[in-house]
C-alpha cells in the first residue's frame, strides 16, 4: 500500500501504509550486537529537525511473524517545501531500514516531480549514507546529521536536472536510451522501446518534430517502469501488460541505475 500527497501524514497513516515502522523490538533472529532504533523514533526526530513524513511503504514477507519486522521506506520533506508548485522539483529525504537485519538505516536523496508525483531517487553520484545497527554512537543523531547533509546536496540536483532540460534527443537517441533502460527492467516481459516511450501525461510528450528533452525522457521512462501496464509479449507468446513495482529493494534498485543511467546519456551527448 502507497501514500503520497503535499501533506504530512499521521502517525495512524503511518501505520496503514507501513506497520513495520512502530515495531517496538527487533526481529528473534538478529544477534546480540544489533543496535536497535524503532523507526517511529527516526521519524519524530527529523519532525523535531524540520522534516516532515508524506509517503511510505513496506516490502511483503512469505515468513510467518516476520511482516511486522519487514524493509520500509519513508520519504521525508522539509515543512518549507510541503506546499510544492506545479512543474517544479522537490527535494526529499529517502529512509529506508528494517527491524529484522535485512537492511541498516540507509539515506538517499529523493526528488518529488510535481507534474507527475513520481519519486525519483538519485543515484549515489550526491551520496548515500548507510548507518549500521551495531556500536556505541548515537544511531538517532546519527541519521538526523545525515539528512541535513543529504539535503545540502539539492542545489547540486537541481543544476543536474536543469542541464537534463537543456539536452534534446533526436527520436533515434531516445530509442537508444530506451533500448539502454530496458535492459534494467526486473519484468520477464519484453517491451519494445517504443512502448517505454509512450509518455503517460502531455507534459512529456515530444515536440512535433520528435525531439524530447533528457529529462522528460528519463521521467517517461522511470514513470512507466515504476507504475507499470505496459503491453508487452510475455514468454508464452501472449501479451500482457507489467506489473507496477512496490517492494522497496526494487523500486530503489532500479531508480538509482535509471539515474545512474541518465547521467552517463547525458555524458555521451555533451561531449
Amino acid at each position: 500500500m502507497y501514500s503520497r500527497g503535499n501533506r504530512v501524514l499521521t502517525d495512524e497513516e503511518l501505520r496503514n501504509y507501513a506497520p513495520s515502522i512502530f515495531a517496538t523490538e527487533p526481529y528473534h533472529a538478529v544477534s546480540d550486537r544489533y543496535r536497535f532504533l524503532p523507526t517511529i523514533d527516526v521519524v519524530n526526530g527529523l519532525r523535531e529537525n524540520g522534516f516532515v513524513p508524506v509517503k511510505a511503504h513496506q516490502s511483503k514477507s512469505r515468513i510467518a511473524g516476520k511482516q511486522e519486522y519487514t524493509k520500509h521506506i519513508v520519504r521525508f520533506r522539509q515543512e518549507k517545501d510541503l506546499q510544492a508548485v506545479e512543474g517544479k522539483e522537490v527535494f526529499e529525504v529517502v529512509l529506508i531500514n528494517s527491524h529484522d537485519r535485512t537492511s541498516s538505516y540507509q539515506l538517499m536523496l529523493g526528488v518529488y516531480r510535481v507534474v507527475c508525483a513520481n519519486g525519483l531517487i538519485v543515484g549515489d553520484t550526491f551520496s548515500k549514507i548507510k548507518t549500521i545497527h551495531v556500536g556505541d554512537k548515537n544511531l538517532l543523531q546519527e541519521v538526523i546529521n545525515a539528512s541535513k547533509e543529504l539535503i545540502s546536496h539539492a542545489p547540486q540536483v537541481q543544476e543536474k536536472i536543469q542541464a537534463w532540460k537543456n539536452i534534446e534527443l533526436t527520436p533515434e537517441a531516445q530509442e537508444a536510451f530506451a533500448k539502454s533502460a530496458l535492459e534494467l527492467s526486473p519484468s520477464t516481459i519484453q517491451i519494445a522501446p517504443k512502448d517505454i516511450l509512450r509518455a503517460k501525461r502531455w507534459e512529456d510528450r515530444p515536440e512535433e518534430n520528435g525531439k524530447r528533452n533528457l529529462w522528460k525522457t528519463y521521467n517517461t521512462i522511470q514513470e512507466n517502469f515504476i507504475k507499470g501496464r505496459v503491453i508487452g509479449q510475455a514468454k508464452n507468446g501472449k501479451y500482457r501488460r507489467t506489473r507496477a513495482i512496490k517492494a522497496v529493494t526494487a523500486d530503489v534498485k532500479l531508480n538509482k541505475a535509471l539515474w545512474t543511467l541518465t547521467e552517463e546519456m547525458e555524458k555521451l551527448l555533451t561531449k
